[in-house]
């Protein structure tokens, strides 16, 4: 699935990313991750995910390949949920530029919205990080209000 023009340049943004997976038993697994890069593919993103901190997260991937992303811009709550087939490979120096340039960005925006620093601190980790590639076959518009849960690009 291709992304639009809008949703290329929400995920831009400094976000708060929560990454949902469940295990070949169903059993759910969350984690945060720590940064989300465009490659050229239109319908792909690559998202950066700690695998010191989320190894259930991590593992759950490997062994199911899906995952369901949810990205929130904290300044308005706008959100968007992406779901579909997922794969991990270990990053790069590249990968970890843009995750070490992801944190300091979403760092600075949380404090700018009163958040202490040290209060998000342990949630922004890229220790031991793992890429999740992430195929989008689903996007939903999660922001709160009357057009939550509708399928993203369709009329309300």
């Amino acid at each position: 699935m291709q992304l639009d023009e809008g949703l290329k340049q929400f995920l831009k943004k400094p976000l708060m990313i929560i990454v949902g997976t469940a295990g070949a038993e169903c059993r759910p697994a969350i984690a945060r991750a720590v940064g989300v890069f465009l490659p050229s593919e239109g319908g792909h993103i690559d998202i950066t995910i700690s695998s010191w901190q989320w190894p259930e997260t991590i593992a759950n991937i490997h062994d199911t390949g899906r995952l369901a992303a949810t990205f929130v811009c904290p300044s308005d709550y706008v959100t968007y949920q992406m779901k579909g087939k997922a794969w991990l490979r270990s990053p790069d120096a590249d990968d970890y530029r843009r995750s070490d340039h992801f944190i300091d960005a979403i760092r600075a925006e949380l404090i700018d919205l009163g958040v202490p620093g040290m209060i998000a601190a342990p949630w922004l980790t890229n220790r031991d990080a793992m890429v999740a590639t992430l195929a989008v076959s689903e996007i939903y518009v999660q922001t709160p209000g009357p057009n939550a849960g509708r399928t993203a690009g369709r009329p309300s």
